[in-house]
């Protein structure tokens, strides 16, 4: 369901609870009170065959956003096409991943590959040696390669102290 249907169930008065992965958004804030119960770090993921060990954040901006397509432009990468792997509208990683990473909806390539959860996402990404996607620290497992950002290493600790900059 997403993130944003917890949050506007409470505000249309369905519930008088929601649940988020996300913060609220200002004009959400107006209607609800949120409080923070825990930080979700969302780890960049590749296929294992993936010899990418490190990525930045305006390249990963760029590969989202199709002005990087091949994964020669990231140091370390093969001559390969990159594959996008994102979630669906709605979704609060999502929508995290896109305020952190700097771009909106409409600049996600087209012919992203897209996935209703985190697993299935992982489970894209796992079975396609080309592709890139995101999901919660949750998620991870030794089935994909987990790539640092900015030099960082996706992990709870680093989360927490401000550290790794991808979290929710």
């Amino acid at each position: 369901v997403g993130s944003s249907a917890g949050i506007k169930d409470t505000i249309n008065g369905v519930s008088e609870l929601g649940m988020s992965s996300r913060e609220l958004k200002p004009e959400e804030a107006k209607e609800v009170k949120g409080t923070v119960i825990a930080y979700d770090g969302i780890a960049i993921i590749t296929n294992k065959n993936n010899p990418i060990k490190n990525i930045t954040l305006d390249e990963i901006k760029g590969i989202y956003t199709g002005k990087i397509t091949n994964w020669k432009e990231i140091e370390g990468g093969k001559d390969a096409p990159i594959v996008v792997a994102s979630r669906e509208e709605g979704s609060g990683t999502r929508d995290a991943f896109q305020e952190i990473v700097k771009y909106k909806s409409e600049e996600l390539r087209s012919d992203a590959m897209i996935s209703n959860g985190n697993g299935g996402l992982k489970e894209m990404v796992a079975g396609n040696e080309n592709a890139i996607g995101f999901v919660s620290f949750e998620y991870l497992d030794d089935k994909v390669n987990i790539v640092n950002v900015e030099g960082i290493e996706p992990n709870a600790d680093l989360v927490k102290s401000g550290k790794y900059k991808i979290s929710r």
